[in-house]
């Protein structure tokens, strides 16, 4: 996935990710930590997703391992 793709993609779902990691912790600051953390690894492991599930299915399951 070429950096572009990886953006377009993560600005559509950025916004319900935050929420739903919001839900999972409880606190903002948490939430921030987690999501930041779940989209450096994703930006930097892009080159693993084979498109075999939707790109919000792989950011998530970063996510949730993140948490």
């Amino acid at each position: 996935m070429e950096p572009d793709d990886f953006r377009r993609q993560y600005e559509e779902i950025n916004v319900r990710l935050y929420r739903f990691l919001l839900r999972l912790s409880g606190d903002r600051d948490v939430a921030d930590e987690i999501l930041q953390e779940a989209v450096y690894l994703a930006y930097k492991n892009r080159r693993q997703f084979r498109g075999e599930a939707p790109f919000s299915s792989w950011i998530y399951r970063i996510a949730i391992n993140a948490w």
